[in-house]
């Protein structure tokens, strides 16, 4: 069985072999979601991106380890509480008139 460089659910940037392939997944942030079988010896990924729904199969030698923050969703958590505490002062303002 070939080892594996990454687990499901790991964060990877996808980068091609060849420069003049386009996709929605060059350089972007993507999530593994699942280990292929190996390929001429190489292991392939089956990879989603983070922003958007694309997927596609990477060999492992297209991939490299990402950092994706979580800082979107901290972001919401912020935006979503500071929305809450607007309602609450205007309530507040509207009682207290």
């Amino acid at each position: 069985m070939a080892d594996h460089r990454f687990k499901i659910g790991q964060a990877v940037l996808f980068r091609p072999k060849q420069q003049l392939t386009l996709t929605p997944l060059n350089g972007r942030p993507c999530r593994v979601i699942q280990i292929l079988p190996a390929m001429n010896g190489e292991v392939h990924y089956r990879i989603r991106s983070v922003q958007t729904e694309h997927e596609i199969a990477a060999s492992e030698s297209e991939l490299r380890r990402s950092r994706v923050t979580r800082r979107p969703r901290i972001r919401a958590f912020l935006g979503n509480l500071n929305t809450k505490f607007q309602m609450f002062e205007r309530n507040q303002a509207a009682i207290s008139s």
